[in-house]
């Protein structure tokens, strides 16, 4: 198993990258601490999801 970390926005495009390097399969992540605020939480994981989405874009 492949484990990547990814405590930013700006880290999840290089970890994805790698993630999609080994397979195609599902992600499985941890993402921010128990106690982060549920705004911050909301705009990570939106941040997550738009940048997993333009990772299987072709040329990027």
């Amino acid at each position: 198993m492949r484990r990547e970390k990814a405590a930013a926005e700006d880290q999840f495009a290089p970890c994805l990258r790698a993630i999609l390097e080994v397979g195609d399969g599902p992600v499985n992540c941890q993402l921010a601490a128990h106690d982060t605020p549920v705004e911050r939480a909301v705009e990570l994981t939106a941040a997550l999801m738009d940048e997993a989405l333009a990772a299987r874009q072709p040329g990027r």
